[in-house]
């Protein structure tokens, strides 16, 4: 108990200095610093291993009181994303193996996939698990650094508001209030209700049942997924559209980002010097693909840029779809793209991994 309250006590000191400075996403980036701090300081720091589960279910059901997704005409982006990922994770692992990193390293280490899996499969096969988990870390570190700046000045706004800009004589035109259209209260059956104890206590046990049941037959992410999935459809069959209090997601956020935290080790960050040139090609390809992924997926299907930007963002499940909720994306079709990519890793790393022995 006392390390769960110093984890947490550190990661809201990290939030509230975050979000004092203007930080985007200042949960999930203010206790990944400060923890990460905490951890290359060796700070004796070790919340219960169950904390991770536990974050996830929460994370399901969170997901899943408001999760009204459908794959109907998403089949043709669902289709490019996956063939796009392939595509970065096979030239990813080309320009690493011409930098001198052994053929099955570049493999674990270019798939963008989650550390703590990455790394344990990497290790069965015989790769370099530092070195994966270095190159990982750093793709991680700089998605869930750089997409929330990008969420909250697309370059694609910037550059817009600078064509504007040089149209009008070089100078920025007077910003103009203006006031919010007058809306229609919604219908009462659309008006978030609260649940009661009750309620609760039997989202918290379908939660933690479906995250078990969705592991026995082995299903990616099962605690977050399974959760997800059916709390969706309790809130849904008993015609409910609940509204999360804000702080409970924000402690989510902290916890999910100090895992991040804690898992940023000295010796890593003394090792970055060694493998700066990899990082630099690898994050190039990875993350930059990724974000002309984003605006592909905006200028083909006219979702707003946010959604496709944190949709397709290689930096975690958990990470990405608290930021999409914490930021206000769709963050049903967030769910959608980031299990995808996660079952693609999933699936194909091992194979390809197979292939190079």
């Amino acid at each position: 108990m006392p390390d769960l309250i110093l984890f947490f006590g550190i990661g809201v000191s990290g939030w509230v200095v975050c979000e004092k400075l203007k930080i985007p996403a200042p949960a999930i980036l203010g206790s990944l610093l400060f923890l990460g701090i905490a951890a290359f300081f060796d700070a004796p720091i070790a919340p219960p291993a169950q904390l991770r589960s536990i974050l996830s279910v929460v994370v399901g059901i969170i997901l899943g009181l408001r999760f009204n997704v459908s794959l109907a005409g998403m089949v043709r982006e669902i289709l490019l994303s996956a063939l796009w990922l392939i595509a970065l994770t096979v030239l990813a692992v080309i320009v690493l193996s011409a930098l001198g990193i052994d053929r099955t390293t570049a493999i674990f280490a270019a798939t963008p996939g989650g550390i703590t899996e990455i790394t344990l499969t990497a290790m069965s096969f015989g790769a370099n698990t530092f070195a994966v988990a270095i190159l990982q870390l750093s793709r991680m570190l700089l998605t869930v650094t750089l997409i929330p700046f990008l969420v909250r000045r697309p370059p694609e706004a910037a550059f817009s508001k600078t064509a504007s800009w040089v149209a009008s004589g070089g100078m920025p035109p007077p910003a103009s209030p203006k006031e919010p259209p007058p809306q229609e209260p919604p219908p009462a059956a659309a008006r978030p209700l609260p649940l009661r104890m009750l309620d609760w206590a039997i989202l918290a046990a379908l939660g933690a049942f479906s995250a078990w049941l969705f592991g026995l037959v082995r299903f990616p992410a099962s605690n977050m997924v399974g959760p997800m999935l059916v709390v969706g459809a309790y809130t849904w069959i008993r015609k409910r559209k609940v509204k999360v209090h804000k702080n409970l997601q924000k402690l989510v956020q902290v916890g999910v980002g100090g895992l991040v935290g804690l898992s940023i080790t000295r010796a890593s960050i003394l090792a970055l010097p060694s493998y700066i040139l990899p990082i630099i090609c690898l994050n190039i390809i990875i993350v930059g693909g990724c974000i002309m992924l984003a605006y592909v997926l905006h200028k083909l299907t006219g979702w707003d840029i946010l959604t496709c930007l944190i949709a397709t963002a290689p930096g975690g499940l958990s990470l990405m779809t608290l930021m999409s909720v914490e930021m206000g994306a769709d963050s049903n079709r967030v769910v959608v793209f980031q299990v995808l990519r996660m079952v693609l890793v999933l699936l194909l790393t091992p194979f390809f991994g197979g292939l190079s022995l």
